[in-house]
Parts: structure tokens; sequence; C-alpha cells
């Protein structure tokens, strides 16, 4: 990938908070340092009898995309998909999987996957900050944030190596 890619292996112990904290970086001109997130070795899949380690490619939702509550959280990920490892017969598992899984079941020599893009949502600090609102009298002085808080990414792309 670029330079304008934050490139992170996936473990166990990796905190999302402090992944997407490091993703939404600036540097001085207050531009974002990386435009896509590169998680490797998210989980495996079994094709043929060979082991493909998994990476997924993150991206910013567009502004102008539309927001819906559909996709996965960044801990749905973790407990559903990450270090599992996956077959062709797993159809009915969690999107991002079921739609690569379907993609290479019609052309298994894929191994760059491009997904219709699944909302990620993951939490950062900016969305852990000031939970609940401050009041003067009946006037709101501040908003604060809901608890469990978001901020939606989405899942782009998946690759697969040996």
């Amino acid at each position: 990938m670029t330079e304008d890619c934050l490139t992170v292996p996936y473990s166990t112990r990796l905190r999302s908070i402090d992944l997407i904290d490091s993703f939404e970086r600036y540097n001085e001109q207050q531009k974002t340092l990386y435009n896509k997130l590169l998680l490797q070795n998210v989980f495996t899949v079994l094709i043929d009898g060979i082991s493909y380690q998994a990476d997924m490619v993150i991206v910013r939702k567009p502004y102008e995309t539309p927001w819906h509550n559909m996709g996965i959280t960044f801990t749905t990920l973790r407990r559903q998909v990450a270090s599992r490892t996956f077959t062709l017969a797993d159809m009915d598992t969690i999107d991002p999987v079921s739609q690569m899984l379907t993609k290479i079941a019609q052309d298994k020599q894929l191994r760059e996957i491009e997904l219709d893009s699944v909302i990620l949502k993951a939490q950062n600090s900016r969305n852990r900050n000031g939970y609940g609102s401050n009041f003067r009298g009946r006037q709101l002085s501040r908003p604060g944030t809901l608890y469990g808080e978001t901020t939606p990414y989405l899942i782009r792309e998946i690759h697969l190596h040996q």
C-alpha cells in the first residue's frame, strides 16, 4: 500500500480506540495523515485445502454516503470474524466475510476482493469524551455524547495472501 495507509497487524490485544485514534491523526496542516487503514491477518480462509490470510482495507465513510444503523461494530468483528478460519461452506456468516466468500465461490483465483462497502462502527477517543450533556437551568450549555457512540467507517476490500 502507499504512505497514506496505516498498516497494523491484527492482534487480540489490539484496542479499537487506540487503532482508530492512530488512524485519525492529523499533520501540522490539520489534514489526516492516512486515507486507508490496512488491518493485516484478521482471519483465515481455506480454499481448496490452502490457507490464506485475509487483510481488510478500511476507509472513512464519506459524508455523502447515507448513514443507517446497519453494519458491524469493531467488537462484533473481533468476536465473530477475527482469528477464525472460514471455508466456502460458511456462506451464512457475517458480512463482510459472506460477501467475500460469495465472490470467491464464483472465482477461486480472486485475491483482492472489492466489497459493497460494509459499515464498520468503531469508537475513538472523541466518542468517549463528554458523556452526558450539561445544562444551565433549562438551557443546554454543552452537548455530550451518548454512551457507546461510534464513528462509521467502511470496509472496502479484503486481500488474501499465503
